[in-house]
């Protein structure tokens, strides 16, 4: 409420100045000016957060973070050592997370301990609920949940902020690009997209039982709705999805909770060539 009362004080200061400039082109000028100050100014009195789920292909873990870290103020990582189906995660696995912690790549770090009697994709919608709930615990009013080889391109996700601040959109989607190498992308749609930043509530949760949602995305990531919800699909920025770029590809095809739709890995025949927008083609 006072970032609000804040920004209403501060729009009535600005109107009343424009006012005073008897040219109406630069009175239209200041007025674009001025609201774009008064914008980014509520970008930054919020807090951004994201969540990542953690089991393997952690090897990108960092590139990822590193892509998003300028444009959010809080990121966790729900790990686990067994995957749904029980095989283990690499010996590297917690090392890593840790290293990433002292770098400041990652502000909380919390385990996750499957249980093989309950299914797959309740279990990662689960494991992605314990994100948001220590999201919700550090103050975040913005939040999204991803994965290790999920990026965005920094200038995108700011753009996209205040486009969501400046419209009061409340559940945002995003279109995916889809990867067979960091320089190799996919020409063929997915006809699914994926959630970007929510705004969340106490009471807010990841749940399977969101019918305004307005898109076809991942069914552990639907953010509940709430009183004067505002949803809307982002045309200007996309996910890019490093699908198929993994050091050991073979383990996510075992430990996806889709992987009995994953009949076999597809070849790159309709792929466009691209650039290395990230930096991590040949890292392993």
């Amino acid at each position: 409420m006072g970032i609000i009362l804040n920004q209403l004080l501060k729009t009535t200061i600005i109107q009343i100045k424009g006012f005073f400039i008897k040219n109406k082109n630069l009175r239209k000028r200041w007025k674009r000016f001025a609201t774009n100050i008064i914008i980014k100014e509520i970008v930054s009195k919020n807090k951004w957060g994201v969540s990542y789920s953690v089991f393997d292909s952690e090897e990108l873990l960092e590139y990822s973070i590193k892509a998003i870290r300028n444009q959010v103020d809080y990121v966790n990582v729900v790990y686990q050592l067994e995957s749904w189906y029980g095989n283990p995660a690499n010996d590297t696995l917690l090392p890593l997370l840790y290293s990433l912690k002292e770098k400041g790549l990652i502000d909380e770090i919390i385990e996750y301990e499957p249980n093989p009697s309950i299914k797959s994709l309740k279990q990662e919608r689960n494991k992605r609920n314990i994100g948001l709930k220590y999201a919700k615990k550090a103050g975040v009013n913005y939040f999204m949940t991803m994965d290790c080889d999920e990026f965005y391109i920094e200038k995108e996700v700011e753009r996209a902020k205040e486009f969501i601040i400046k419209n009061g959109i409340t559940h945002s989607y995003v279109d995916i690009f889809n990867y067979y190498s960091p320089t190799l992308r996919y020409l063929t749609p997915t006809y699914s997209y994926v959630n970007f930043f929510s705004k969340i509530k106490k009471y807010s949760k990841l749940t399977s039982h969101n019918s305004k949602t307005i898109t076809l995305i991942d069914p552990t990531r639907k953010i509940s709705d709430f009183w004067s919800s505002k949803y809307y699909f982002l045309p200007r920025i996309a996910m890019h999805h490093m699908t198929y770029y993994r050091k050991d590809i073979i383990s996510k095809i075992m430990n996806s909770t889709g992987r009995d739709f994953i009949k076999s890995i597809p070849e790159p025949y309709n792929c466009v060539e691209v650039p290395d927008l990230f930096s991590i083609n040949g890292i392993f």
